[in-house]
């Protein structure tokens, strides 16, 4: 049986990917991403997977991508 090979990408959202998707401030990336974690029903220090970002906001994965450093 073949694996799947890992993604090129991380699988995590920081501000700063924010910051280059959206073209926001570094505080306001901050604040929008605190504001995602709230919706999804997250605590303060647990992560946003680019799946959950991209379901909740309904934009393609393949779109947000390329703003992953």
């Amino acid at each position: 049986m073949a694996k799947k090979p890992p993604p090129n990408h991380r699988g995590v959202i920081f501000p700063s990917d924010l910051e280059r998707f959206l073209h926001l401030t570094s505080r306001g990336a901050r604040a929008y991403l605190t504001r995602v974690k709230k919706k999804l029903g997250k605590a303060k220090e647990h992560l946003v997977t680019v799946q959950e970002f991209c379901k909740l906001k309904n934009i393609p994965i393949e779109d947000f991508i390329p703003y992953l450093l």
